[in-house]
């Protein structure tokens, strides 16, 4: 399935639906069990990504002569966009939560 997104009168571009993830597993209306392995799921990748560290990327920037000026504008680049998806992920988690909450107050 193609779908058309239109940058100006004269320019578009086309994405596949190829594009887009599919779920794990079959979504069914109000999957509850599937929902909450998700959920799980995600909480372990979370916990596991606090658990990393990058004291050995300091270490390798700090050895004389590391890098060249475009290597070292990659790496930089690099750290400043995980840094932004990590307050991005913090964004999403604090969304989803107060998302939840609302619609549970709704019920």
């Amino acid at each position: 399935m193609q779908c058309p997104l239109r940058l100006s009168p004269t320019q578009e571009v086309t994405m596949s639906s190829d594009a887009i993830p599919e779920s794990p597993r079959p979504v069914r209306p109000h999957d509850l069990n599937a929902l909450e392995d998700d959920i799980r799921e995600l909480n372990t990748a979370l916990r596991h990504l606090g658990s990393l560290s990058l004291e050995e990327l300091i270490k390798i920037i700090r050895q004389p002569g590391w890098t060249t000026p475009a290597e070292y504008e990659l790496v930089r680049g690099l750290v400043q966009q995980m840094r932004a998806q990590v307050t991005l992920t913090g964004d999403l988690r604090a969304t989803l939560l107060r998302g939840a909450q609302v619609a549970g107050a709704k019920a």
